[in-house]
């Protein structure tokens, strides 16, 4: 194309554009005339004016039959109920039900992916089985994005924002310190599990593993198990649902420090959480609910331990012993389902220890979900059916500095030590102690 302009309105040489210059151009050419006349407003609207739309260099793949995600959405609703419930947990962990239920809270969350030339967005609820095949799987993020034929920046892009959507969404839900009636209900089942009376919950911790983080102070996630990870540290109830996650700090730091800094100690102090007023007498002396842990946590009146020097069996001390770690081998027990149903937490490719966090409180919360979905199908008596751990025990971990405080938790210790040792023969899961 080729504008010629007047002689009276032309000030340099005359200037030929060619069809395929960049746009810049013509606005360039628009200051070289005095007079910006009809033959230059006619060539521009011809520069602009539509054209049929030129091939991409690059065209979309289709996404090919054959995947995780086309099994889903074609095959997997022809199946029956039970089949397809089968699959879903295989696959995901959760029951179709399940599936669609937790998609219903987070859906309004996500925004779908707008739809390109090539092909269409991604849905959510192909990004939320995505998340949930990573986090079930452990697999790398290029296995991920074969079964679901998403490119491995877009399975980044939506592995954070469904972590986020369930962070905010389900886990406030699920993850919930017992209070009120579902305390006393948490006591009474402690109760029959280890027959000890006022047993709020069972704290222990745990490491979960990750690439080394590019971080300052990056050598603090090293432990002494020789891996690199974040530390986890929780409550659960007696069937195994976690009821507090504290997780994110490094490896290095151990359970005691991880729960001396925790908000759960200020609760427990203040007493905010577990108060006096919900326990009761025994054998004159007021014992309020407390926690089950082990040697590394302090003494105080909401946490029992072990007796330390591995006293006799036949004792009362060894009989308390016992008591305690029934009662406490259902937080070690959920933690192994947890890492088993959520292989994520035994190996991952990030190196992001707060995503991570994210990561490991929402598969927490998910836990749980699946956990409650499992007692609605089966009794919980079939639960139960672990065989008892080693026993042992311990006074080395972290003392309270309130001197009062231990002397306190110590004569609350000696009082249950009596009140089980007065129970000629009892029983736990089936064993007589």
């Amino acid at each position: 194309m080729q504008i010629m302009p007047d002689e009276d309105n032309y000030i340099e040489e005359e200037i030929i554009f060619e069809d395929d210059q960049e746009e810049a151009l013509l606005i360039v050419a628009a200051h070289r005339y005095t007079n910006r006349d009809n033959a230059f407003w006619e060539a521009l609207r011809e520069y602009f004016e539509p054209k049929e739309p030129r091939k991409r260099r690059l065209q979309a793949l289709p996404r090919p039959y054959g995947s995780l995600w086309t099994a889903m959405e074609h095959v997997w609703p022809r199946l029956p109920k039970n089949m397809l419930d089968e699959k879903h947990r295989e696959h995901l962990r959760l029951s179709k039900a399940g599936y669609e239920e937790i998609l219903s809270k987070i859906e309004a969350a996500l925004t779908h992916d707008r739809d390109s030339r090539g092909r269409k967005g991604i849905p959510p609820r192909a990004a939320f089985a995505a998340t949930l095949r990573w986090l079930a799987g452990g697999a790398s993020l290029a296995e991920v994005c074969d079964q679901f034929c998403m490119a491995k920046s877009t399975l980044k892009k939506w592995l954070k924002k469904v972590i986020d959507a369930l962070y905010d969404h389900l886990v406030p839900e699920q993850i919930i310190f017992p209070t009120g009636d579902e305390l006393k209900k948490t006591m009474v089942d402690f109760e029959k599990r280890c027959s000890l009376p006022l047993v709020a919950g069972a704290i222990d911790g745990t490491f979960i593993e990750m690439v080394r983080p590019s971080v300052e102070f990056a050598d603090s996630y090293w432990c002494y198990k020789n891996l690199t990870g974040i530390l986890c540290l929780a409550v659960v109830d007696a069937v195994g649902r976690f009821t507090f996650v504290d997780v994110g700090r490094p490896a290095s730091v151990g359970d005691a420090f991880a729960f001396q800094a925790s908000d759960l100690k200020a609760c427990l102090d203040n007493e905010t959480v577990l108060p006096p007023n919900e326990g009761k007498e025994i054998n004159g002396v007021h014992v309020r609910p407390y926690l089950l842990g082990d040697a590394a946590f302090p003494s105080a009146p909401y946490l029992m331990k072990c007796y330390g020097n591995d006293p006799r069996e036949e004792s009362a001390e060894g009989k308390f012993n016992r008591a305690v770690i029934n009662g406490r081998r259902v937080v070690e027990m959920a933690f192994g389902r947890l890492k088993a149903r959520w292989r994520v937490l035994k190996k991952t490719d990030s190196n992001d220890p707060e995503f991570m966090a994210k990561v490991t409180t929402v598969c927490c919360a998910l836990h749980n979900y699946c956990e409650s979905e499992r007692l609605r199908m089966f009794n919980i008596s079939d639960i139960d059916a672990w065989e008892l751990d080693e026993l042992h025990g311990g006074e080395n971990g972290v003392n309270n500095n309130n001197n009062r405080s231990r002397m306190d938790a110590n004569n609350i210790r000696d009082v249950l030590r009596d009140h089980v040792f007065q129970q000629v023969v009892f029983n736990v899961n089936g064993y007589n102690l």
